[in-house]
């Protein structure tokens, strides 16, 4: 895992997971232009921490190992769910969030993930009974929507979630509509 610890005394912590076939060196490597995209009060206050996946063999593209969260066996809305992948990367990610959420609680933290990783940004924050600072999900989908609670535990939690081109088709969304859209949609 890449930490880039903050220049001033750290105040917040972004947790951030990458897409099938990267690491987490791709989204460390975007950490200067987020820096720069911060109001001058807040910059150098951020810890990143941007963990690798594990190499596994993905289906979808023929057993040959790559880092990823989960497996995929398909792209058609039929395709099985690596389930117990996701599941596995959710426990990791916690694991993680929970070292945060202890040293700076959970109105602090943030997560966000790319394809895959906001996948288990999603499930990751969406089953925690800790309200985080929010969600940034990009370029993804929410499978395995049986996973989560039946409620929202923090109904008011933010996620911001992008797709598109630009990110023109951009939603910031509240985890009961999200849970509720989703699962008309399984």
């Amino acid at each position: 895992m890449i930490v880039i610890e903050p220049t001033k005394a750290s105040k917040y912590s972004l947790l951030l997971l990458h897409g099938l076939g990267a690491n987490g060196e791709d989204l460390a490597n975007l950490v200067p232009m987020l820096e720069q995209q911060l109001p001058q009060s807040r910059r150098g206050q951020i810890r990143y921490l941007c963990p690798d996946a594990p190499v596994r063999p993905v289906s979808l593209n023929h057993g040959y190992p790559m880092r990823a969260w989960f497996d995929i066996y398909g792209l058609d809305a039929q395709a099985p769910v690596d389930r117990d992948g996701i599941a596995a990367s959710v426990l990791t990610i916690r694991a993680i969030l929970a070292e945060q959420l202890t040293e700076l609680g959970a109105q602090n933290v943030l997560v966000g993930g790319f394809s895959q990783g906001g996948v288990i940004a999603l499930h990751a924050a969406l089953g925690l009974d800790e309200k985080l600072a929010g969600v940034l999900a990009l370029s993804t989908w929410l499978p395995a929507v049986d996973l989560l609670p039946d409620r929202a535990k923090n109904p008011e939690l933010p996620i911001f979630w992008g797709m598109g081109c630009m990110m023109r088709s951009c939603r910031c969304l509240r985890p009961s509509k999200l849970l509720s859209c989703s699962r008309r949609w399984a």
